[in-house]
């Protein structure tokens, strides 16, 4: 078990600094979902995809190592969490795992709320477009009284508007 801790240590280590780097490219989606930059934000999103795929190879590598606790226990390897490991281990593994629990910890929840800012954000942006182009598709089809080359139309309107003639 002392390996397998030590093996799970070094994989939250590995897959915390990947989320670190997920965490400062989400501010960069922000910005660039703001700015309105697609070339950045498909560079962006492709990039975040390259670091979802590298912590889904950790987390089976993680299910590998658990897999004989969740055996023991009778349970999914899914199922196992550090504070379950904590239980089944000897008092310096629990110090360890503490401290790579606090070290994970402020880091997932600072994903978390990146991941939750930035689809509010890009949510606001659709149905700022979507209302644009509702606005902008509503103008050909509302009846108006005048036309688009500037003339008033006979159905009646503004009697002050002139029309676009030449002198």
């Amino acid at each position: 078990m002392e390996k397998n801790i030590s093996n799970l240590k070094e994989i939250i280590k590995q897959e915390t600094a990947v989320l670190e780097n997920l965490s400062s490219l989400f501010i960069k989606q922000k910005a660039a979902a703001i700015e309105g930059d697609l070339q950045l934000l498909n560079e962006i999103t492709a990039e975040q995809g390259k670091m979802f795929a590298k912590i889904a190879e950790f987390e089976k590598l993680r299910l590998e190592i658990v897999e004989p606790l969740a055996d023991e226990l009778d349970i999914e390897p899914e199922d196992v969490t550090l504070e379950i490991i904590r239980k089944h281990v000897g008092t310096e593994n629990t110090r360890q795992l503490d401290k790579i629990y606090d070290m994970l910890k402020p880091m997932l929840e600072k994903v978390k709320r990146a991941t939750n800012l930035n689809m509010r954000i890009v949510e606001k942006i659709l149905m700022t477009g979507e209302q644009r182009l509702k606005m902008m598709l509503d103008f050909r089809t509302k009846k108006d009284t005048y036309n688009f080359a500037g003339k008033k139309k006979d159905n009646g309107g503004n009697s002050s508007v002139v029309y676009n003639k030449k002198a």
